[in-house]
C-alpha cells in the first residue's frame, strides 16, 4: 500500500484514465486531496453539468473566476475538460462500489 490507498484499488482507477502505471494513479488521487474547497466545489458543480454562468451565479461571483478556478483545479488534477473530469469522477465512484 502507498499513498494509503490500496494498489488494487489506484489499479482500476489508472485504467480508465489511461494512466500508465500505479505510480501514476497514486499521485492523482494525491492532486485531488491538493484541491481546495472552492474548487471542489466548482468542479462538481462543472462535471454536474453546470456551465461557467451558472456556477458563477450560484456562487456570486464572476464568471472569469470560475474559469480560473477550474484551469487551476484541472491544473492540479493533470486534466484539460470537463469530459476529463468526468471521466475522472466516473472512475472514483467506481472505486467505492
Amino acid at each position: 500500500m502507498e499513498f494509503g490507498v490500496a494498489e488494487s484499488t489506484i489499479s482500476r482507477i489508472a485504467r480508465p484514465l489511461g494512466l500508465p502505471s500505479y505510480t501514476a494513479a497514486a499521485r492523482a488521487l494525491e492532486r485531488i486531496r491538493a484541491l481546495t474547497t472552492g474548487e471542489r466545489d466548482v468542479l462538481a458543480r462543472a462535471a454536474a453539468g453546470e456551465s461557467d454562468e451558472q456556477i458563477a451565479n450560484a456562487r456570486g461571483t464572476a464568471r472569469r473566476t470560475i474559469a480560473n478556478q477550474l484551469r487551476s483545479a484541472y491544473d492540479k488534477l493533470g486534466i484539460g475538460s470537463r469530459r476529463e473530469l468526468r471521466a475522472l469522477i466516473g472512475s472514483l465512484r467506481e472505486r467505492k462500489k
